[in-house]
């Protein structure tokens, strides 16, 4: 990404829209998504397994008390290759407060151990 100066981020405001700077614990984040992906698609490859069944079992885990990633996304958990019921795979929407009360939740109990 091309460095901006002033005059272009003027031009840039003027036309409607804003500018948002994008923080560095997102882009944190992002790095560890992106080297959990590799190091499960390199493990499954390397054992000669298919690697894409590797990532689509990892979206269907779900994260500490949270929904599976696949079941935030599309309201129901992925058909995968391990045995499970039909009523598995039925839509269930996962409440958007109850989901952001325990996100919350979950945030604050990982602030106070930081923090200790």
């Amino acid at each position: 990404m091309p460095q901006r100066n002033s005059r272009d981020l003027q031009r840039h405001g003027d036309s409607g829209t804003s500018h948002q700077f994008q923080s560095i614990r997102n882009l944190t984040d992002i790095k560890k998504s992106v080297q959990t992906a590799k190091s499960l698609m390199y493990k499954t490859s390397e054992n000669g397994d298919n690697p894409y069944l590797g990532l689509l079992e990892y979206r269907n885990i779900p994260v500490d008390g949270l929904a599976a990633p696949a079941q935030l996304l599309m309201n129901r958990q992925l058909q995968s290759i391990l045995p499970h019921t039909t009523n598995h795979l039925q839509r269930e929407v996962v409440p958007e407060k109850e989901f952001l009360n325990s996100h919350a939740e979950r945030q604050q109990q990982q602030k106070s151990h930081y923090d200790r």
